[in-house]
């Protein structure tokens, strides 16, 4: 089952113009290359470099939950949500949370 993949120029309003440059430069990216630049942003969270066995444990368990997703989906046990729906309850929460932050 294809996915259709939005663009990233969709959240542009919403998230900060180096946040929106780095997103857009991504698009150019390939499937593995998008992977890779995703492994190194999540070690850089805690600045512990990904191993070679922790990006072998990261993938295989983004494949289990892939698999497990994807018999759920096919056996009618999940509901599905548009893409359109995603983005508005998105939007709404991104517009709530800033309402509530207090000025700087």
């Amino acid at each position: 089952m294809a996915l259709s993949v939005p663009q990233i120029s969709v959240f542009e309003g919403y998230v900060s113009p180096n946040v929106a440059s780095v997103l857009a430069a991504a698009e150019s990216l390939s499937i593995l290359e998008r992977r890779h630049l995703l492994e190194l942003l999540i070690a850089g969270l805690d600045g512990t470099p990904v191993t070679e066995q922790a990006a072998c444990v990261l993938r295989e368990t983004w494949r289990r939950e892939v698999a497990h997703s994807s018999a759920e989906y096919d056996a009618g046990r999940v509901d599905t949500v548009s893409w359109q729906e995603v983005l508005a309850r998105w939007k709404s929460r991104t517009k709530a949370s800033a309402a509530n932050k207090p000025p700087q």
